[in-house]
């Protein structure tokens, strides 16, 4: 929106208008090129940490690869936390394997919970992507991950 005011009645002329009206599609394009130019960027950045992580992970101990992808992953996407977990069949549950956050919190490396339980057990039980646009309102979210995104 492209607001002009004046304190005089009929200040503006058709003419103005018409001038005025170019003007702010000349914005509002400078504002769509401005949006693409920062998706390209964070695509830029998505497949440099792509092109990172895979290098990478021809050279290092496995634990310490997937810490720096959890890491790499949460700068990438500017996200609160990201965390890989292993499903292990013979136990039935769900061990972390490496996470990475903005907030010191009271679990890490070896913790686990039950498969089917919370959204990451769900999604792993069913094999699928589970895409939640608010946690908090999912019936999966487990309360202890809150303090993250806080």
């Amino acid at each position: 929106v492209l607001n002009f005011e004046s304190s005089k009645i009929g200040f503006f002329s058709h003419t103005d208008r018409h001038l005025l009206e170019l003007l702010a599609a000349q914005i509002a394009l400078g504002l769509r090129l401005d949006e693409a130019r920062r998706r390209a960027d964070r695509l830029a950045t998505e497949l440099g940490m792509l092109n990172h992580l895979g290098r990478a992970g021809t050279m290092l101990d496995p634990r310490l690869f997937l810490q720096r992808c959890c890491d790499a992953v949460r700068r990438a996407f500017d996200c609160a936390y990201v965390g890989i977990f292993f499903g292990d069949y013979s136990k039935e549950r769900l061990v972390l394997l490496a996470h990475a956050t903005n907030i010191p919190l009271d679990f890490g490396p070896g913790e686990s919970q039950e498969f089917g339980k919370g959204m990451i057990g769900h999604a792993f039980k069913l094999g699928e992507t589970h895409n939640a646009p608010d946690v908090r309102k999912d019936p999966y979210y487990l309360i202890y991950v809150e303090t993250i995104l806080s």
